[in-house]
Parts: C-alpha cells; structure tokens; sequence
C-alpha cells in the first residue's frame, strides 16, 4: 500500500498548473489501486491466520493431533499481536485515504512531537491546493464501501473495522458537502447563460436550468446520502447539521443572486445584455423569481424534507429573506428608471405655460399634464403586460400609489386658489383618481383623499354640475385608452 502511495503522489507532485482534471484522475487511480490491494490481500492473510490459529494448516498435511494442539497454542499466544498487526493494517489503509482525500483530519502541529509528523509525512503529502471534485469523492465513498463490505464479511475481532467505517462516513459528509457547494456555485452562475428570450410564462431558461441543476443534485448525493447496513446516518452529527443547514440555504439563496447579477450587473460587457433594454431586464428578473418562489422552491423544499434534512424552518426562513431583498432591490431599481421619471414630469407639466391656480379661466375640461401622465402609465402598463402579467399587479399600484403621493405634494405647495383653480384641481384630481381606480390600494386611496380635502371647498356644490360633466366628458374620451388598463 505505501508502495502504491509513493507512485501515485509522484505522478501528483509532477502535475503543473491547470492539470486539475489530470490530479482527479489520478486519485481516483490511486484509491481504486489501494483499495484493490487491500480486498485482494487482507481476506487472504486473515484466512492464513485462521487456518494456522485452529491448526487447519497442520491437521491438512496428516499431521498428528499432538503437534496441531502445539501449534494452537502457540497462536493462542501470539493473538493479540495478530489482531494488532491486522488492525494496523486497517489503520494504514485508513490513514492513506485520509492524507489523500482527508488531510485535515491528519493534521499535526507544527509545533509537535517529531514522531508525529514523521508518520503523517509516510501517508503521503499530497497538494492541497488542487481540487477534488464531488463526483470523484463520490466514487471513492463507493470503493472504500464495497472494501468495507469485503473485509467484513471475515470473521474479524469486534471493533477492527471501526476506522474504515469512520473514514467512510467522513468520506460521505465531504462528498455530500462538495455537491451541495458545486451546485450552488453552478446556480451562482447562471446570470453568464441569461440570454433575455423571454418563453411561456413570462420567463427565460433561467428557472428550468436551476431547475436541472437541482434534479441533477439529488441525482448524485443519492447513494452518498443514504446510508448502508451498520452505516451511521449522515446528518448524525451536529457540526454536520449546522453546516449541512447552510449549504442546502445556499441552494435557495443562490438563484435569487444570480438573477440580481443578471439584471444589475457591474459591468454590462455582454452583447446581449447591452441589447435589451435595463427595465425590462429588470421585469424579466422579477418575473423569473416569481416563477421560482411559486414553481421551484416549495418542490425542492418538499424533497428536502422528504430525505430528512435537517433545520429546514431555518433553511425556508434564509430562502424568504434572500428572495425578499433581491426582489425588492430590483423593483426599487426598476421603479427609480420607469416610475420616479413618469412622477417627476407632473409639476412641470402643471406649470407649462405660466399657469396660476389663483388666476385661471372657467374648467373646460381635464388638463394636459394629467392625459400626459395617464398615458405614461399606460405605456408602463403595456410595457410590464407583454413580458409578465402577473406583475402588473405590483407595478401599477406602485405607480399609482407615487402619483397619488407626488399629486398631494404639489397640491399641498400651492398657497393662493381662485374659485375656478380650486375647480380645476379638483377636475383633474378626481379624473386621474377614477382613471386608476382599477390599481387603487388603501394607501393611494388616502393620497388622493388628502389631496380633496386640502382643495377650496367653496365653489364645489355651485359647480358639482360642472365637475361631473367634465369627469364624464375626460372619461368618454379617454375610454379607449381606459381598456388597456382592463387587459
């Protein structure tokens, strides 16, 4: 085995930089050689033994009983130093996967005792600066088992097999972590494969890649997870849990940041990215976590759960909260590029043309600025609408609720009415008010409430004839433009 060692790491050592995939291929070699070595000659020795122990060896050449009981007791002197011997063989065989695959769990203090780091540097210093990629741990879990199975199926003293199955279970916990942290760097990832066509459903391949990647994953820990006959189970040990809960959290926290790189990425050097436009960039993100959130994170969750994951209160609860900031931080960004500009031309629009509140002609009909900004939001509507419908919803209220808001702060400024400004104000108010009614929320609502109360109330009954045949004339003309709004 020490011989199988020393040519392995050789051809390790002599790897230069970028042979990653050449040093995966080599420790695959070198645990299918070691293992093989280990199931052709320890079943073999062990049997020796036993036919020498109970004097088979002898009692097989016709030898007389005198001789064979001599013999017996001579191994019955020498057993506790066979089980030694045997056990030591365990223990390299243990101790040489480790310092492979394991090398942490070798570690000596620099600071120690000589002996000490004398026999670690004999399992073998390989680089630790190379990767061991999941699917090769996951390979080694297997021949180190099948190993396993083989030596056991021997006659062994009780407790000899102990450090392989040891070694095996750390195997499993390793492997298991480096699936989990591959898929989720995978999922990290996918804001490089965003090609922005948007398919069924207001979404782009985004969520079905994560989707695969997912279905791939428990695809591969499937053995590794599951435990054998007289294997401790894999979530057994707390340190494990804790780490396991922040690993399987990373699977859900990682499509959420990927789809925020995606759409607000630091440096737009990608082609297609440049060519389709930051907001709907920004809609097409948010439709893709909304598909997620509803389609993909309660079935991965539900598999979790199935396998015995453990702390998954906790793992849903990280899961909402990553989906929470990155959906909000991209409707804030999306709403500062589409809604705060459609609010900020209804003050220079009010204004346009010198006009006065506190001297002004008789309504004849809703004002300018107020069609302008209606047909603002329709345009909005429209352009949310054929990406995503189900995020009108959320888009027009916040759009509406803005308006509202912004329509009371310009209000509220105004210090001098004349009957007719008061009346206008209120036309245009109350026109905008029903044009939206469709999108209103409590807090729109108490915006344009406000913004009633803070008019002039007294011309309003004198000219309440006046008020609504100027609504109904805005809305009539307005009700073509009005059906979008109902689409």
């Amino acid at each position: 085995m020490l011989q199988c060692k020393d040519k392995y790491l050789d051809q390790a050592r002599k790897l230069g930089v970028g042979e990653d995939e050449k040093f995966v291929f080599i420790c695959e070699e070198y645990h299918t050689e070691l293992t093989k070595i280990a199931t052709d000659q320890f079943p073999e020795h062990w049997h020796l033994w036993e036919h020498y122990a109970s004097g088979v060896i002898l009692s097989e050449t016709g030898e007389k009983s005198a001789q064979v009981e001599k013999l017996k007791n001579a191994a019955a002197r020498h057993a506790k130093d066979m089980k030694g011997l045997f056990r030591d063989t365990i223990i390299l065989l243990v101790n040489l996967l480790r310092a492979a695959f394991l090398p942490s769990s070798l570690a000596v203090d620099e600071d120690g005792d000589e002996a000490n780091r004398s026999e670690r540097s004999s399992y073998g210093m390989w680089p630790e600066d190379r990767a061991i990629s999941a699917e090769a741990l996951a390979e080694c879990v297997r021949c180190c088992r099948e190993t396993h199975q083989e030596i056991a199926s021997l006659n062994l003293p009780s407790g000899l097999l102990d450090p392989l199955k040891v070694v095996i279970q750390d195997l499993r916990v390793l492997c298991l972590s480096n699936f989990l942290q591959e898929a989720a760097e995978e999922i990290r990832n996918l804001h490089t494969k965003e090609t922005w066509n948007v398919e069924e459903g207001g979404v782009t391949s985004l969520p079905s890649s994560y989707n695969e990647i997912i279905s791939k994953l428990f695809l591969f820990i499937s053995d590794v997870q599951s435990s054998l006959p007289g294997e401790e189970n894999i979530f057994t040990r707390a340190s494990f849990q804790t780490r396991l809960s922040h690993l399987t959290s990373i699977l859900f926290i990682s499509f959420p940041e990927a789809i925020e790189r995606a759409c607000l990425p630091e440096e737009t050097n990608d082609f297609k990215s440049r060519e389709v436009a930051s907001a709907k960039r920004l809609v097409i993100g948010m439709s893709n976590l909304d598909y997620a959130k509803t389609f993909i994170f309660p079935p991965l969750l539900e598999r979790l759960r199935s396998q015995n994951f453990p702390d998954l209160p906790r793992t849903l609860q990280v899961a909402d909260e990553s989906w929470l900031r990155v959906r909000n931080n991209i409707f804030d960004v999306y709403c500062e590029q589409r809604v705060d500009p459609l609010v900020a031309v209804l003050e220079p629009g009010m204004y346009i043309g010198n006009f006065s509140w506190d001297d002004c002609a008789v309504p004849i009909s809703v004002r300018s600025y107020i069609k302008v900004a209606i047909m603002k939001i329709i345009t909005l509507h429209s352009e949310v609408f054929d990406i995503s419908p189900p995020l009108i919803k959320d888009v027009m209220n916040e759009v509406i609720r803005c308006t509202a808001e912004e329509m009371l702060r310009l209000i509220e400024c105004v210090t001098v009415w004349s009957p007719n400004g008061a009346l206008q104000a209120r036309v245009d108010t109350e026109a905008l008010r029903e044009c939206t009614k469709v999108f209103a929320t409590s807090k729109s609502e108490s915006f344009f409430e406000e913004t009633l109360a803070t008019l002039p109330k007294d011309q309003v009954k004198y000219n309440s004839k006046l008020l609504e045949q100027l609504k109904e004339d805005f809305k009539s003309g307005m009700m073509f433009q009005m059906r979008c709004f109902q689409s």
